[in-house]
């Protein structure tokens, strides 16, 4: 009998800093780095949330959407707000309504994301 996969080594937003701030950019953007400091995803990012549950929420001019570990995207940046997995979803707005994203960013099984925040139709 194998072992279970072990999980891949958590990776941590950092902020490099890009140029000076502007009333309308943010003199940083963000990347992902090891345990060991080591740059594994670039800062190309205008924010980030840690990861969890092996997606990321970022954010590139205004909209977030979900990496994963290679920097890939998992959804692409379409929402107005990002948070983390938990349990396999994400509470996501779009346009006004809210709902759940599974990691493949379908809505997720009964829930028809017309609800207001925390508590979907």
């Amino acid at each position: 009998m194998s072992a279970a996969p072990k999980p891949p080594d958590p990776l941590f937003p950092v902020f490099v800093r890009q140029r000076r701030s502007t009333r309308y950019t943010a003199p940083y953007k963000v990347g992902f780095i090891d345990a060991c400091g080591v740059t594994v995803i670039e800062a190309n990012f205008d924010r980030a949330l840690r990861f969890s549950e092996g997606l990321a929420a970022v954010s590139l001019q205004g909209k977030w959407g979900y990496i994963d570990v290679s920097g890939a995207f998992a959804i692409p940046p379409s929402l107005h707000r990002g948070s983390q997995f938990e349990q396999g979803r994400v509470e996501v707005c779009v346009g006004k309504k809210w709902g759940y994203f599974d990691r493949q960013g379908n809505l997720a099984a009964g829930e028809n994301g017309g609800g207001k925040r925390g508590q979907p139709e």
